[in-house]
């Protein structure tokens, strides 16, 4: 197998300009985050104040890519707010097994970042002053899981 030599061995940049790329929206690549499942979903508060502006939250999402080829980590900093309820719309089926369908990108004002995701099962919304979107081939080797599916 002849590797493509036009694809990166990693991506890491900022979500506001990897959403403009081709091949972020086109599900045949493996660096698309359609058909993505959920594997963590992380939120810290740093520091110990009570003041926002000194703590400031992150949170991080990252998903297994469509063809379970590699993973896909979005790096949320400075988090304003999130909706990211992690049953689906209406209960039942648990959001890890469900495929990420579309997602948009929205600049609100000079402050940050609007990243809506659809997933299958629902819909999530997260607020930050900046989202980093960083691509790896392969798996991690402590999701034995996915391997055996």
């Amino acid at each position: 197998m002849t590797r493509n030599t036009d694809v990166p061995d990693s991506v890491c940049a900022p979500l506001t300009e990897v959403f403009k790329q081709d091949w972020y929206a086109n599900p045949s690549d493996h660096r698309c985050p359609h058909d993505g499942w959920l594997r963590r979903f992380d939120f810290h508060v740093h520091g110990n104040s009570a003041n926002l502006y000194e703590c400031r939250p992150s949170l991080e999402l990252e998903i297994l890519t469509a063809y379970h080829t590699g993973t896909i980590t979005f790096i949320y900093e400075g988090v304003f707010k999130y909706d990211a309820p992690l049953i689906a719309e209406g209960g039942g089926e648990y959001l890890r097994r469900s495929d990420w369908i579309e997602d948009s990108v929205t600049q609100v004002g000079e402050s940050h970042v609007r990243h809506e995701i659809t997933w299958e099962a629902g819909k999530w919304t997260i607020e930050a002053e900046s989202v980093l979107y960083a691509w790896r081939p392969g798996t991690s080797a402590d999701d034995s899981a996915t391997k055996t599916r």
